[in-house]
């Protein structure tokens, strides 16, 4: 992980890194002071996540691709375009992942 959150998001408490309530989204670890504050916060987040980092995006965000009738969201647009590249096997040997 690049960076951890040291304060509770939910409540603002400020929590140990080595608090055995965490999320990891993307490059960071979030950190929580409980088990309900983190409950609380996975009702909050938003339930899509890019398939390339693993980041949980919102239903707004302008990156997004169809794929198979389902819609893929994606943090950026490089996010979008290593997933175009995985998917092309023409230019998988070409390009590299972020």
């Amino acid at each position: 992980m690049n960076h951890i959150i040291s304060k509770d998001p939910i409540c603002g408490m400020s929590v140990e890194k080595d608090s055995k309530f965490f999320l990891d989204d993307c490059h960071r670890k979030i950190l929580f002071c409980s088990k309900p504050c983190l409950d609380q916060y996975l009702k909050r987040a938003p339930k899509n996540v890019d398939p390339v980092c693993g980041m949980r995006v919102e239903n707004s965000s302008p990156y997004t691709l169809e794929k198979s009738g389902h819609k893929l969201f994606f943090c950026s647009v490089d996010c979008r375009a290593v997933y175009q590249r995985r998917q092309d096997p023409e230019h998988q040997s070409k390009c590299i992942d972020l």
